[in-house]
C-alpha cells in the first residue's frame, strides 16, 4: 500500500489485512475527507479510490520486483498516477481485489504539503456552491458530513497539522 504523507490510514486496517493474508488485496472504496482546521468531516461513500491515491492494498506476492517497472505485470506508476485503474488492472490479470469494507482512509486536503487538485472534490467545501438545487444541497450536507470526533480522530491517529495560535 502507497500512503501519502498527508493522508491518515484506520487503526483496524493492519489487523483486518493480517486476519486475510489469502485475499488479493483490497481497494478503498469509502474513506474521509478532512480540510484542515474544520471541525466537520465528509464522508465519502463509495469510489474514494477515484480521487485520492492512498487507496490501494496490494499482497507483495503478486508483485515482480525487477528494476523497470515496464517489465511489472502491475505498472507501480498507477500507484501515483493512475491509482483509480489498479483495480481494474489487477482484475484483468485474474487477481481480482475488493472494497475494503469499511472507511479505510482520511484524506486531508486544503493544507500547505498537499500537492493535488482539489478543486471540487468531495469535502472542500469550495465545491457545494457549484450545487444549483437548495434541496441536492442540504441531502449532500445532511448526509456525508459528520462532526468530526475524538473517535474518528482516534481510528486514524488524526492530529491538527497546523500549530495552535497561542493567544496573548
Amino acid at each position: 500500500m502507497t500512503v501519502d504523507a498527508d493522508d491518515c490510514v484506520s487503526r483496524h486496517l493492519a489487523e483486518f489485512v493480517e486476519l486475510n493474508r489469502e485475499q488479493n488485496g483490497w481497494f478503498i472504496d469509502r474513506g474521509y475527507v478532512y480540510r484542515e482546521g474544520r471541525k466537520s468531516i465528509f464522508y465519502k461513500r463509495k469510489n474514494f479510490n477515484q480521487w485520492c491515491g492512498t487507496c490501494n492494498i496490494l499482497r507483495s506476492d503478486l508483485h515482480t520486483y525487477v528494476e523497470s517497472t515496464e517489465l511489472d505485470s502491475i505498472d507501480y506508476r498507477h500507484f501515483y498516477t493512475g491509482h483509480h485503474r489498479v483495480a481494474l488492472k489487477m482484475e484483468a490479470n485474474e487477481t481480482p481485489i475488493k472494497p475494503l469494507p469499511f472507511p479505510g482512509v482520511i484524506y486531508i486536503i486544503s493544507h500547505q504539503d498537499n500537492l493535488s487538485n482539489e478543486q471540487a472534490k468531495p469535502g472542500n467545501s469550495d465545491a457545494l456552491v457549484k450545487f444549483k438545487n437548495p434541496l441536492s444541497l442540504c441531502k449532500k450536507v445532511l448526509l456525508n458530513y459528520r462532526f468530526l470526533t475524538l473517535s474518528i480522530r482516534d481510528e486514524f491517529g488524526l492530529y491538527n497539522l497546523s500549530p495552535s495560535k497561542k493567544k496573548d
